[in-house]
């Protein structure tokens, strides 16, 4: 399925250590937008060190945010229950606590108020669930008075850019983002735009719908045909099993201004 999907399948495995399945294919996006700033890489952002206390009693999940937050230059700490979060946020001074609602003893918002009710009031609190109707249930107490201990959400699965958004809203940030990609396209393309413009075609085509083992396999067949043009066609092959279909696209536009 996976091949039949344009993707890539391996397998590396060691006696008596374990499996790692890898799979690589091109995922559309479910709700596509037009390239902008907020399509660049984020490296960083401007002003003072802010610190991220992030709460879940799922560690791959404290994991993953821990390595998308930790190369930008946040403080981060991480608690797997209410109680070691009332402990750290009293200790680490937060800027941002990332809470999970679903967690055993304290819940989520039962550690939201009892912040709010130890007088943490400066630190932006955003709750974080793979349920959404957690948060209307939650909308009002029980005499309909608004009951928000929080200052935002997140629904599990979140993409980057929403986690991004969040954070940046609540911390007042400037991001520093990765210089933007011009369309000047590789240089190495340009000692290779004799390439027949049928191959070019095919080739963007494939990379339109991210079918990897589709390009590959053109690749190959071009390379058999135009061997000198094999060192272009590496840079292919780089970005396109990076899928980075960006670059791919620009360094096709350089060739194919002039293929015939």
């Amino acid at each position: 399925m996976t091949q039949i999907l344009g993707g890539d399948l391996t397998l590396s495995s060691q006696l008596g250590r374990g499996s790692t399945f890898r799979v690589r294919m091109m995922m559309s996006r479910a709700q596509p937008k037009d390239p902008g700033p907020t399509e660049r890489t984020i490296r960083g952002y401007t002003g003072d060190r802010r610190t991220i206390l992030i709460v879940d009693d799922d560690q791959a999940h404290c994991g993953c945010v821990e390595e998308v937050l930790a190369p930008l230059g946040f403080t981060l700490f991480v608690a797997s229950d209410g109680p070691e979060c009332l402990e750290l946020a009293a200790r680490c001074s937060p800027d941002l606590i990332m809470l999970d609602i679903s967690m055993p003893g304290l819940n989520g918002w039962d550690v939201a108020h009892r912040l709010r009710a130890d007088g943490v009031a400066d630190v932006a609190i955003m709750m974080v669930s793979s349920e959404a109707q957690e948060f209307s249930a939650h909308a009002l107490s029980a005499n309909g008075v608004s009951d928000h201990p929080h200052d935002d959400y997140l629904i599990k699965p979140f993409e980057l850019h929403e986690l991004f958004d969040r954070i940046q809203t609540l911390l007042d940030l400037n991001w520093v983002y990765d210089a933007v990609p011009t369309e000047q396209g590789d240089p190495i393309a340009g000692a290779f735009a004799d390439l027949p413009r049928r191959h070019i075609d095919t080739l963007r085509q494939l990379g339109e719908i991210g079918h990897l083992r589709g390009i590959e396999d053109k690749l190959a067949e071009i390379e058999g045909e135009h061997p000198a043009s094999a060192p272009f066609l590496d840079q292919l092959r780089i970005h396109a099993r990076g899928f980075d279909f960006e670059r791919y696209r620009i360094a096709l536009g350089a060739v194919g201004e002039d293929a015939q």
